[in-house]
């Protein structure tokens, strides 16, 4: 896949998912089925603490001046999509200096969010339930990008969305008319629409929307499943080569501790890494540059709690 001119540079966030349920039950002195331990939803701290990082962050970019038009991605679990779905708290029409990509047809108050399945697999649990594509064909992952998440009303996804909607306690849909999270399958072409308020819907993607959509088929990392070959950095560098070709300059990836600390590792700071909290939602800094050819060059900048981001940890390589 062709790089955009002079493999301009891309900040890149990637935010930890917030505090999961079965974690709440096992500070409890709750025992959680191993089942459960897979797949869990958040806690409702966990939907705040997603909230506050991904407002606190997106305040920041406001701050800092840069036009930017931001990708968003995230791993199929529930509790990154979960996260994700906190982007709704998010009035994007007080930002006009942020756009976001990959929005193709859809009403421009909706995030696009485009749901990478290989991002789930540094996961510890994935690494010893899988493979992914063994557990998503299981029905355990009900969140992946998969033939059956067609963008219907009954599909597996739409079933998780309203899910993770009857857990989030903290919103009343009557104060919050805004804020749409769509969820995107770029080789379906279709979305999710998953307001804070009751109704659901589906939204057509355009075909136009990322030019790279109708090319071979070894220009899509990733096809319905990952391969056991496939890994979560596969998945990463895909999502830096879509978001350059869509022209964008920032992305937001809501992943797992493992992939911020394995990051850092291939960025040659194995022994930083060792040493980094990763809190449940923290947010690692760094700057992908995609030089063609499925190749992404990746540089650290910050891993901090989100508590203590500010507008100087925000990468200022991009022009």
């Amino acid at each position: 896949m062709p790089a955009t001119e002079c493999c301009k540079p891309i900040s890149v966030f990637l935010v930890r998912h917030g505090e999961r349920a079965d974690e709440l039950l096992k500070l409890k002195g709750i025992q959680v089925p191993r089942e459960d331990k897979l797949d869990p939803f958040l806690s409702s701290r966990g939907y705040e603490q997603a909230r506050d990082s991904l407002s606190i962050l997106i305040e920041c970019m406001n701050k800092e001046g840069t036009a930017r038009k931001i990708g968003v991605f995230c791993s199929p679990m529930r509790r990154t999509c979960g996260s994700a779905l906190m982007l709704s708290a998010t009035d994007i029409t007080s930002y006009p200096a942020l756009e976001w990509g990959f929005r193709g047809s859809v009403d421009d108050n909706t995030i696009p969010v485009i749901v990478l399945n290989g991002l789930s697999t540094c996961a510890t649990q994935v690494k010893k339930q899988g493979p992914i594509n063994k557990l998503v064909q299981e029905g355990k992952i009900p969140c992946a990008d998969c033939p059956a998440n067609d963008g219907s009303l009954q599909g597996p996804m739409v079933m998780a969305a309203r899910s993770m909607l009857r857990h989030q306690p903290v919103y009343d849909c009557s104060y919050l008319p805004y804020g749409w999270v769509q969820f995107c399958s770029i080789e379906a072409k279709t979305g999710i629409v998953a307001p804070m308020a009751p109704r659901m819907s589906t939204a057509k993607i355009d075909a136009t929307m990322i030019p790279v959509v109708n090319a071979t088929a070894e220009n899509l990392r990733l096809q319905d499943l990952p391969t056991e070959q496939d890994s979560w950095r596969d998945s990463l560098n895909l999502g830096i080569q879509w978001a350059d070709v869509e022209g964008c300059n920032t992305v937001i990836f809501l992943a797992h501790r493992e992939a911020i600390l394995g990051l850092l590792d291939i960025c040659g700071q194995s022994m930083e890494s060792s040493l980094v909290s990763t809190p449940h939602c923290c947010i690692g800094s760094f700057v992908a540059i995609s030089t063609g050819e499925g190749k992404v060059r990746w540089q650290a900048h910050s891993v901090v709690d989100y508590n203590s981001f500010d507008v100087g940890m925000i990468p200022g390589a991009v022009e």
